[in-house]
């Protein structure tokens, strides 16, 4: 008696798992469409934009190092950022936000949103893991990230929303 209900309750969860997850990969263009709201993604468009505008490889590099740390747009505005590329840099002129958020973080949204979808339409199987927090200023935020395989059994992890 023990073992059919036993047998019950798993069949009952995997259901709903199913149900759930099938539900998931219904929605999937619905969550890339909010991959922008990362800042890391933020920080590849910026990254992006510098290597197309510095022409020095040990320049590229060092830019590519400090971007991949997730920073903001805003860092353009910090006196210590600039700064820092003016002594990579004497020539180089820092965009501003604005331009960054408008011109180059739009064209880089698309570019990445199709890979992302590529990527995951690639994939056999995925999983998808949730994480809610609430911020020092009481913002909650609900973090959603992809997990899979690619191709080459290289296991990948994508941000989907933040």
């Amino acid at each position: 008696m023990v073992q059919r209900k036993c047998r019950y309750v798993i069949e009952v969860i995997n259901g709903i798992f199913k149900q759930q997850f099938k539900a998931l990969k219904e929605t999937q263009n619905i969550m890339l469409s909010h991959i922008c709201d990362d800042y890391k993604i933020a920080a590849a468009q910026i990254n992006v934009f510098f290597s197309e505008r510095i022409s020095d490889k040990e320049d590229q590099n060092e830019i590519s190092r400090q971007m991949k740390t997730a920073l903001p747009v805003s860092v353009v505005e910090n006196n210590y950022f600039k700064k820092f590329l003016s002594l990579l840099s004497s020539s180089f002129k820092l965009p501003s936000r604005f331009f960054l958020s408008n011109r180059i973080l739009d064209a880089q949204y698309s570019i990445t949103k199709q890979a992302i979808q590529g990527e995951l339409n690639e994939a056999e199987a995925v999983a998808i893991t949730l994480d809610c927090w609430t911020s020092v200023q009481r913002y909650p935020y609900l973090g959603i990230t992809v997990h899979f395989f690619d191709s080459n059994v290289n296991f990948c992890s994508r941000t989907l929303t933040i």
